[in-house]
């Protein structure tokens, strides 16, 4: 009977000694991995976060037109641009008037 329990006993001692080398095993794997990701591979994961946190679209919004009941357009889309001059930043302000209005082929007013 004692015999029986010492065997018993030793195969116990094996069982948890097979699974203390278990998890002792997939800790130290787990810690590798750990280590590999965070401190080998640091710069290729840091600047793809980064990619993802920031990422500039641009995105156009769309306008729709404006119908009265009978069909007819009340406001449609087009571009609308404004030029502004400093007088105190420029030299020659009529040059640059003059110059502007043969660009943009304006009419001269008075």
């Amino acid at each position: 009977m004692l015999f029986g329990q010492l065997v018993e006993q030793r195969d116990g001692n094996k069982r948890l000694f097979a699974c203390a080398l278990l998890v002792i095993g997939i800790t130290c794997a787990l810690v590798g991995r750990m280590y590999f990701l965070q401190v080998v591979q640091y710069d290729y994961h840091s600047t793809i976060s980064e990619n993802n946190r920031v990422h500039v679209l641009p995105i156009t919004p769309t306008r729709g037109l404006i119908y009265d009941r009978n069909g007819v357009v009340l406001a449609d889309n087009r571009p609308s641009y404004n030029l502004t001059i400093t007088r105190e930043r420029t030299a020659d302000l009529k040059g640059e008037l003059d110059e502007i209005v043969n660009l943009l082929h304006l009419p001269a007013e008075a």
